[in-house]
């Protein structure tokens, strides 16, 4: 084996107490290694069917996890499978040595895992080594002059409560319940940056249409909603009974199509502003939680904002959906019946 690779035989513990394989920083613990290879060797295996029907939820987890990756090893013509690649190649090696000839270690135990994991490190030999959170393996391995390892401190998982503690956990929050006689109200922002108070966004910075294209623009929205053609009534009878359509209803409608038009040029003549605008605007995601028995009635909370902001109910109300050029209708034809 060379130096810059290394052969560990894991123990049970190592899928079940420690983080995922694949996201510990192997380096720290070997700087310069480019490989490595983790053994797993057939008593892990049992051992791992045995948790994966236990009692203890997270050791039944990680369990039937490690299981299904040491199956996934084996359907590959070198049982062997690649958890990741950099910057350490980490593989997970179901290892495939003969049956142990226990006569070669008259000093190791065959009805002991620890010594069972150790044989399996000397029988397979290329130097490997044993890893284990566990001090009785290390030390049946340095007795038997091959090197072992125990993982750094932030490889391990958070130390499990036992049931007790569970159950005691649960009381006391029962009890904190029962006897509240006021609401218990936690609010706060979701995301958010407490070290410096700041919710930060990056702005959109939008050039302005040149005029070519507004012209364009323009002319397209116009083409597609033509000023239409209305004539006014001459019959003042028919006017005077509410029939036919006035002069003064027409130039209503003509000022009204003039007024859109200047709408839909000024649209896109600062749409640029309109889009950094609704660019600018981002959702601040809060929690409200009422740790209580006891309802909190007529709860309110209040949200300021410091600077140069608005604080604005929905999305909607940035881009200023109220702005958007509305056509009008032309004066209705009335109909008199005599």
């Amino acid at each position: 084996m060379s130096a810059q690779s290394k052969i560990l035989f894991v123990d049970t513990n190592a899928f079940l107490q420690m983080r995922d394989l694949k996201d510990i920083p192997w380096n720290d613990l070997f700087p310069g290694v480019q490989t490595v290879d983790l053994m797993i060797a057939p008593r892990v295996i049992e051992e791992l069917d045995k948790h994966k029907a236990g009692t203890n939820q997270r050791r039944r987890d990680r369990a039937r996890a490690a299981l299904q990756l040491i199956d996934k090893a084996s359907l590959t013509p070198d049982f062997a499978l690649v958890l990741k690649s950099n910057p350490v190649r980490l593989r997970l090696v179901i290892s495939t040595a003969d049956r142990l000839n226990w006569s070669a270690y008259p000093s190791l135990d065959p009805a002991k895992p620890d010594d069972q994991l150790v044989a399996e490190a000397l029988s397979f030999g290329n130097d490997a080594c044993v890893f284990s959170h566990d001090t009785g393996p290390r030390i049946r391995a340095r007795m038997m002059s091959i090197s072992s390892y125990t993982p750094l401190p932030d490889w391990l998982l958070p130390v499990e409560k036992t049931d007790d503690q569970r159950k005691i956990t649960k009381l006391e929050q029962d009890l904190k319940h029962a006897l509240s006689r006021f609401p218990s109200i936690e609010a706060g922002f979701k995301e958010f940056d407490a070290s410096d108070s700041q919710v930060k966004l990056i702005m959109p910075i939008v050039p302005q249409l040149d005029p070519a294209t507004v012209d364009r623009l323009t002319r397209h929205v116009l083409t597609e909603n033509p000023r239409s053609s209305v004539a006014h009534t001459r019959d003042s009878i028919i006017l005077q009974i509410g029939g036919g359509i006035s002069e003064r209803q027409i130039q209503q409608y003509q000022n009204d199509y003039a007024s859109y038009e200047t709408q839909v040029r000024h649209y896109y003549e600062h749409l640029h502003e309109r889009v950094m605008r609704a660019g600018s605007a981002i959702s601040v995601d809060y929690y409200i939680i009422n740790d209580s028995g006891v309802s909190a009635d007529g709860l309110r909370v209040e949200f300021y904002l410091n600077g140069n902001g608005y604080l604005l109910s929905d999305r909607d109300e940035a881009i200023g959906s109220d702005t958007i050029f509305k056509l009008p209708k032309p004066p209705p034809k009335t109909a008199c019946i005599f």
